[in-house]
């Protein structure tokens, strides 16, 4: 499912000499030393996910609303929370390839709802321009 998730559209890579992108990566760093992400820092600079939390804290940051470690930190602890949720939901797929469609489309049945419509995360006007 990794691998699925790496090769859809990603932003890219941030301007490695731009002062708003350098201070937030300095974020980012110290937000997983806090969570004790450890597992995640040697792949840091390569993740999608890692580069598109860069590039939008530094837009805050360009925009002079820089979000503290502290106010940040809640938000992380949360989305692991439903990446656990994401994750375990995706198990209950039975196949390989329905798996990856679920990580991939972001789409899934709320378990609760006994068979009810799936529903689609919706797009937050953020995401890259799909090849045609």
């Amino acid at each position: 499912m990794g691998a699925a998730l790496w090769a859809r559209p990603q932003v890219p890579e941030p301007d490695e000499e731009d002062e708003y992108v350098e201070g937030a990566r300095g974020e980012v760093e110290q937000l997983l030393e806090r969570l004790g992400w450890s597992n995640a820092q040697p792949l840091s600079t390569m993740s999608p996910a890692y580069r598109s939390l860069v590039m939008g804290l530094a837009v805050f940051r360009r925009l002079g609303c820089a979000w503290p470690i502290e106010l940040t930190l809640p938000y992380a602890q949360l989305m692991h929370q439903v990446t656990d949720l994401d994750l375990d939901f995706a198990e209950t797929r039975q196949s390989e390839e329905q798996k990856v469609e679920v990580a991939v489309l972001g789409t899934r049945k709320a378990p609760h709802s006994r068979g009810g419509p799936s529903f689609s995360v919706p797009p937050t006007g953020f995401e890259p321009a799909l090849p045609p």
